[in-house]
């Protein structure tokens, strides 16, 4: 199966740069400006969205509560950041990956958002999983290319 992921960047090249790296790691990928993800989001329907802090954290808050509340089987959420406290919009990540991140910690956290999402897990998940650069074997692997 493969999986619906929408990413949320403002950056177009990072924006391609990233579609490309998901697909070929078998991932359907929309991808869009924070002006463009809401109406995007209810086209592709996503199973998970990715969405980094810098974007805005109210406009963030506002768009993922949108996300997480329209749906009866809302999107799990990867929220990636630089800062690793104080992020008001982690209330809403399933999965949270700090910046720069590895690629191979990026899948996982995707899959792992995607297992966590669902009305039940939503309701449930207090804090989020938090993912640190690694291969998916979980070993360090601090020369994979770097992205964020």
């Amino acid at each position: 199966m493969r999986v619906r992921v929408l990413v949320v960047e403002d950056d177009e090249d990072l924006r391609e740069v990233l579609g490309e790296v998901l697909r070929a790691s078998n991932f359907v990928v929309a991808s869009a400006s924070t002006w463009e993800a809401q109406e995007i989001a209810t086209r592709c329907a996503p199973e998970v969205v990715l969405v980094d802090t810098c974007l805005g954290e109210q406009y963030c808050e506002r768009l993922l509560s949108r996300l997480t509340s329209s749906s009866d089987s809302p999107p799990g959420i990867v929220v990636c950041s630089a800062r690793r406290s104080g992020c008001n919009t982690c209330q809403y990540a399933s999965v949270f990956i700090p910046r720069p991140f590895d690629l191979d910690a990026l899948v996982s956290a995707l899959l792992q958002a995607h297992r966590r999402r669902g009305p039940d897990l939503a309701k449930a998940r207090h804090l989020p999983v938090v993912v640190e650069g690694h291969d998916a074997q979980g070993s360090d692997d601090r020369h994979s290319a770097r992205a964020g």
